[in-house]
């Protein structure tokens, strides 16, 4: 590029010809495009690092979310496995132990220890579906509704809620419901049926001397009991919980 007033060589970095000192206008042309360059360059370069912000932000979360999907997954997995391993445990070591453990179950049934049988089953995970221990399943499933019976008869006699009251009353109504149906479909079951009703019976016994102990039955209402419909075993249970006096935490 050549002065357009001496002819002399310039660059666009000369402001001013270095031979005869006049202003060089590409150089000042060039200087306003640069700048305008640099301007629209560092708009851009603003608008790409907002977007890559955005977009870093939207697939850390993405990540961080598909972490937790999996985190999830991972402890369902080894939940669902602890506890079927646990299951396998527990069977081996019912099938293993069955003539210890159906004696000792004999035992608590002998000494009418229903609470004791039930947690014995409990604890070893010995259900009415366990292989080896069919025969005990109708005074299993009589017996967790026992405890029941058992557990929420205190608890109701504790409640200081009427909330609480009710829901209790209607739960001890319901398990006094299922345990008197738990004799139902004993065929279905290979039980001895002889043995499975006397201890039946005796658990029964025990149930009406629960309830005439604490909640001021009398013997032909306790003997009566179980032929009630749930509805009509509220409303003695309720009207017996009055008298004894145990709604008075509730209402002082």
């Amino acid at each position: 590029m050549n002065c357009k007033y001496c002819g002399g060589t310039l660059s666009l970095e000369d402001h001013f010809c270095p031979h005869c000192g006049k202003p060089n206008e590409h150089a000042k042309q060039h200087a306003k495009d640069m700048e305008a360059y640099k301007s629209r360059f560092d708009t851009t370069q603003g608008e790409v690092y907002k977007v890559t912000r955005n977009y870093s932000e939207i697939t850390a979360h993405a990540v961080i979310i598909t972490v937790l999907v999996v985190l999830i997954l991972v402890v369902l997995f080894v939940t669902r496995s602890a506890y079927a391993i646990k299951r396998n445990i527990h069977d081996l070591q019912s099938k293993r132990y069955e003539k210890e453990y159906t004696a000792t179950m004999d035992q608590y049934l002998e000494e009418e220890d229903y609470l004791g049988f039930h947690a014995f089953c409990e604890a070893r995970d010995i259900r009415v579906y366990t292989e080896g221990y069919e025969s005990y399943a109708v005074i299993m499933r009589a017996a967790d509704h026992y405890a029941y019976i058992y557990d929420n008869l205190f608890e109701m006699m504790e409640a200081e809620a009427e909330s609480l009251k009710d829901s209790r009353i209607e739960s001890l109504a319901a398990y006094c419901d299922n345990f008197a149906k738990a004799r139902e479909n004993m065929d279905s079951y290979p039980v001895d049926e002889a043995y499975t009703e006397q201890v039946l019976q005796r658990m029964e016994e025990d149930v009406e001397a629960l309830l005439r102990a604490y909640l001021g039955l009398t013997k032909e209402e306790a003997e009566d009991f179980s032929k009630l419909s749930k509805a009509q075993r509220m409303v003695l249970l309720e009207q017996k919980y009055e008298e004894m006096g145990y709604g008075t935490k509730i209402t002082e």
